[in-house]
């Protein structure tokens, strides 16, 4: 097993496919890989990816570093720096990156595309904060109304998955989760919604509001 100086140098490497093997190391270490979270923060940006041929199976798709990354922080179990979270939450870029196509198995070229999104890997992060989560609140709120559903529904879910820990939060937590929920709920696209955010955003101020009146 290499040493966390090691990893941290294979994170640095300018090839992609030395990320990755330090992405997937580190996340093999659970909490023992804390230290790296900082590192592998930094590739929520990435736009780099390990191509399907050069992974051990390649019908596994094209590794993209951001999402890894992300996985790997989710595997230790520590949260990153606050406002290093709150500043991918405020990318609101959107990648577009290749997507493997396969025939009968067999790995046929880049037919396809997929979208990646800073803000839409750092919102599923917030869950790692717990009841700490909530000081993301103004971050969250503003993204569940974005227009690329990459970011507007990754923004939407960390809002709902909030609305479970409502009974154990402070007070202060309580009035505020309660404050942007009604904020939701009356906007002008929630109360007559036409598009599928404007659904989402009506039916996740009625399911946070349920579980609110739950305690």
């Amino acid at each position: 097993m290499k040493t966390l100086d090691e990893l941290r140098a294979a994170l640095k490497s300018p090839r992609p496919f030395d990320n990755l093997a330090a992405i997937e190391a580190a996340g093999k270490m659970r909490e023992a890989a804390a230290p790296l979270v900082p590192d592998l923060l930094q590739f929520l940006t990435s736009e780099a990816h390990v191509p399907c041929t050069s992974r051990e199976y390649e019908f596994s798709g094209h590794a993209l570093l951001a999402e890894q990354a992300r996985g790997a922080i989710e595997m230790i179990g520590v949260a990153p720096d606050r406002d290093a979270l709150r500043q991918l939450l405020a990318d609101h870029r959107v990648f577009l990156m290749p997507k493997a196509s396969y025939d009968q198995g067999a790995y046929i070229g880049d037919y396809d595309s997929e979208t990646l999104a800073p803000a839409e890997q750092a919102a599923r992060l917030v869950a790692l904060f717990r009841q700490g989560g909530f000081a993301f609140l103004p971050d969250l709120e503003a993204n569940a109304r974005h227009e690329a559903d990459e970011i507007g529904q990754s923004a939407r879910r960390a809002i709902g998955e909030l609305s479970r820990l409502y009974r154990d939060a402070s007070g202060g937590d309580r009035a505020a989760f309660a404050a942007t929920i009604d904020r939701i709920g009356n906007l002008p696209e929630a109360l007559a919604p036409n598009t599928h955010s404007g659904f989402d955003l009506r039916d996740l101020a009625r399911a946070c509001k349920r579980e609110m009146g739950k305690g």
